[in-house]
């Protein structure tokens, strides 16, 4: 097993380096910054946007809706007072026009007008008879970095560059999530959409609330979850460690990249990022009411209200609250049932600065009280028991959380802002396990010999901490160069406290096929401190965005992570690593846009090594290569990639310590496949989302007998399609959706003793829309199948977690 050397150097050497490099980028600036002119003249632009044309078709409608659109067709940045045009009516731009002949037409009667101040900023001025008032400035950059949607498609994302940027411009694969297709496929648990997402898949938390309540997933063969990782983020921030919920009405994006991404987010796994896109304030008042029955006695409200603060026009406010009643069943046919009931309230404030500059503040309350999946076997003879509840009737997870947020952004001079964050979550649960197992515990064949009973109570106390600094800009180096920089450092703190108590009852003689587990759990109370964990992390990163002849960009990432993690007050890691990534796309025309990427990554793991030490970090690397293409009139995007991800400094266990105390360097482990993606719409009324994905996973060495092993829980291939047709005529207004999954066999775990059998589901949706009103219904699993959605962790002895079974659920919804 191999180390990076490079990636190992001092903290302090590095950092030279880094500072060295802000300058060569920062010299350039204040060169150009000294010679540029304050702002060009009303009209007039730079010769590279005059001479550029493009192809429009934008209706009539309202000015600022208008305008979004326009500033994202043509690649600029508006700088205007929305309140000053929000009740006002654009003209059509239907043809081919250069950027600043657009505007001219787009503007035509509405009595504003504009001035380029730089080769792809405008302001825009409402004209008076005694002269030009320029009004206060917004920068409109879309919702939270998403850019314009366009049914299942997000022409535009900031989660892979730190910038808002087209993804077709993007060096690097993402997935995206729209609010449409979150609305149309109305998911209870989030992992009901990665299965649409091509390489992508559930592990073994996140299924039916999860084990633990904590959701968890492979992207590209490597595990990602809140729990091991900053692998899952809300608005670049990370989630909220144990037992977050991530519901749906929270959310207007949900963005999967896919790869090495520590230079954006700290350590994290070489699978990628998912990134939750949350709902914002908006100055246009808009309330909507929704409510959702279904299958389980499943009882659902939520009520979305933003707008102006009273008659404030610089303060926007958004309320979103969420109550939901239901049960969950565990996939048994005995009726026993468990509580799935959560309330959520999540008020936010916008402030438009006198200063240019916005503030956002947040706070979200959760009251959560689920339950734990428990799971079910496989005998020894490939018997697996479906459809049987192995869950005791204290089976349980009671959780309250805090989350609270500041943002904010202040210009500093023409195109540089400053951006400073800060995040805080606490959490408080108790979980009960309480059910019957095999021989998880006992060397005891699964055989169809009777299960003891194992119950534990676990007591948790989580709290995390992080704040945000970064200084973005734009400059030119040379006529045809142009940058967007981005310098920023954070800090984060983690700690989690559990009290802990376990229980056995080894003569509860349960029958596995017939399990009824009743009577008191025989889990002790809490005995105390099992597990103290704390990771702090200090992370400095500089990025830039290279824009040359407008087709060629090119990303390049540095960051320096110090990081120290201890576990249970004993087992110490404090490390100094430094990660880099560079990625190139060229956009030759809508069909051709090839891309390609390099980047290396860390993650942090925990353990004292056999020998002496600790366990040093996880490193990865990754190599990339694909084409992006826009098809029918570029409403439909595809994405094709090809790469190949190596994984070093893997522990795991000492099979040779009876203790578990200590652990082995266990190998290493490399992924190649390939992933087509396509998203968005084919005509006006048809919709597509989904992609097939390859995946060949490999312990290349291994010192405890895996060399040669696939990964456990990735399937080699993958499929998945949904489709959506809008009908017209005297059925406009209706939509009907199908899709299909496929799920190749999977090792159960890394000793590949058995494989988990492949998988189809079948869903349908049905919706009708007339004005303000809204009715949706879901059909998940329309079959009824009984499928395998994950094996429990690695696992050799066959503990599986259950698919869902069938499940209805009918949401009606108005908005006004």
């Amino acid at each position: 097993m191999s180390t990076n050397k490079t990636r190992r150097r001092s903290a302090q050497v590095i950092i030279e380096w880094a500072w060295i490099a802000a300058g060569v980028i920062l010299l350039p600036l204040y060169a150009g910054l000294s010679a540029a002119p304050v702002a060009a003249q009303e009209g007039t632009s730079s010769p590279a946007v005059a001479e550029r044309t493009l192809d429009f078709d934008i209706p009539a409608q309202n000015l600022n809706a208008a305008l979004l659109d326009f500033a994202e067709r043509a690649g600029l940045q508006l700088i205007y007072d929305v309140s000053t045009v929000n009740d006002l009516r654009s003209a059509p731009l239907r043809g081919t026009f250069t950027p600043q002949e657009g505007l001219d037409r787009l503007l035509e009667g509405t009595g504003i007008t504009h001035r380029f101040s730089g080769s792809t900023t405008v302001s825009l001025q409402k004209a008076k008879s005694s002269g030009v008032t320029v009004l206060n400035q917004i920068t409109i950059q879309g919702e939270a970095g998403s850019g314009r949607i366009d049914g299942f498609r997000a022409e535009r994302s900031s989660t892979a560059l730190n910038i808002d940027a087209p993804l077709i411009e993007t060096p690097a694969t993402v997935n995206t999530i729209t609010s449409d297709f979150l609305d149309t496929l109305q998911p209870r648990q989030f992992g009901e959409l990665v299965d649409y997402v091509p390489g992508a898949s559930i592990s073994t938390k996140g299924i039916g609330g999860g084990f633990g309540n904590t959701d968890a997933f492979i992207l590209r063969g490597f595990t990602i979850s809140t729990e091991q990782s900053n692998g899952i983020t809300i608005d670049r921030f990370v989630a909220p460690r144990q037992f977050y919920h991530f519901d749906r009405s929270l959310y207007q994006q949900v963005d999967i990249l896919k790869g090495t991404a520590s230079v954006q987010y700290g350590a994290t796994s070489p699978g990628g990022i998912i990134n939750y896109i949350t709902k914002r304030p908006e100055f246009e008042t808009a309330y909507s009411l929704e409510g959702t029955v279904g299958s389980d006695d499943h009882f659902r409200g939520s009520l979305d209200a933003t707008g102006s603060l009273g008659n404030i026009d610089t303060l926007a406010y958004r309320l979103i609250v969420t109550a939901q009643d239901a049960e969950a069943t565990f996939h048994g046919d005995d009726g026993v049932t468990f509580p799935d009931d959560k309330t959520i309230v999540n008020p936010q404030l916008t402030w438009r600065m006198p200063t240019e500059g916005a503030l956002n503040l947040s706070y979200e309350y959760n009251d959560i009280e689920s339950h734990s999946e428990t799971g079910i076997w496989r005998l020894d003879n490939g018997e697996i028991l479906y459809n049987r509840t192995f869950a005791g009737p204290e089976s349980s997870a009671t959780i309250e959380q805090h989350l609270a947020r500041i943002e904010f952004t202040q210009p500093i001079f023409t195109d540089w802002e400053i951006v400073l964050g800060a995040n805080y979550y606490e959490s408080e649960s108790t979980v009960v396990l309480d059910e019957a197992f095999g021989n998880f515990f006992s060397p005891t064949p699964l055989d169809g010999s009777p299960f003891i009973r194992f119950a534990s109570i676990a007591d948790s106390d989580d709290e995390e901490s992080q704040f945000l600094a970064a200084v973005n800009g734009k400059f030119s180096t040379g006529e045809h160069v142009e940058h967007q920089v981005t310098v920023a450092f954070s800090h984060s703190d983690y700690e989690r406290n559990v009290i802990r108590g376990f229980g056995f009852d080894l003569a509860a003689n349960i029958d596995p096929f017939n399990p009824v587990v009743t009577g008191p759990s025989p889990a002790p109370a809490p005995t105390g401190p099992s597990i103290i964990t704390e990771v702090t992390q200090d992370q400095f990163r500089l990025h830039d965005y290279v824009t040359i002849h407008e087709k060629l960009k090119i990303f390049g990432g540095l960051a320096i992570l110090d990081y120290e993690a201890e576990n249970f007050g004993s087992i110490n890691e404090d490390d100094d690593v430094v990660d880099w990534n560079i990625g190139v796309v060229y956009n030759h025309s809508s069909l051709l846009n090839p891309f390609m990427s390099y980047g290396t990554s860390t993650e942090v793991q925990f353990g004292l090594l056999s020998g002496g030490g600790l366990v040093p970090a996880k490193e990865s690397e990754q190599i990339e290569v694909g084409l992006k293409s826009e098809w029918f009139d570029e409403r439909l995007l595809t994405t094709l990639s090809f790469f190949q991800i190596d994984q070093t400094n893997i522990a795991q266990p000492d099979p040779n310590d009876p203790t578990n105390t200590f652990s082995v360097l266990a190998g290493d482990i490399r992924t190649r496949g390939m992933e087509l993606e396509a998203t968005g719409r084919i005509t006006d009324q048809v919709s597509l989302y989904g992609g097939y994905s390859y995946l060949d996973t490999e312990f290349v060495a291994s010192v405890i007998g895996n060399e040669g092993n696939k990964q456990y829980g990735v399937p080699r291939h993958k499929f998945s399609l949904f489709g959506q047709y809008a009908f017209t005529g005297n059925l406009a207004g209706l939509t009907a959706g199908i899709g299909l999954i496929h799920v190749g066999e999977r090792w159960a775990s890394n000793a590949n003793n058995y494989k988990v059998p492949a998988y189809e589901r079948v869903d349908l949706t049905l919706g009708y829309k007339r004005g303000s009103f809204r009715v949706h219904g879901t059909l998940e699993n329309l079959f009824d199948e009984d499928y395998i959605a994950a094996s429990y962790n690695n696992d050799p002895s066959g503990w599986l977690i259950q698919g869902q079974k069938r499940f209805f659920t009918l949401t009606a919804g108005y908005d006004f």
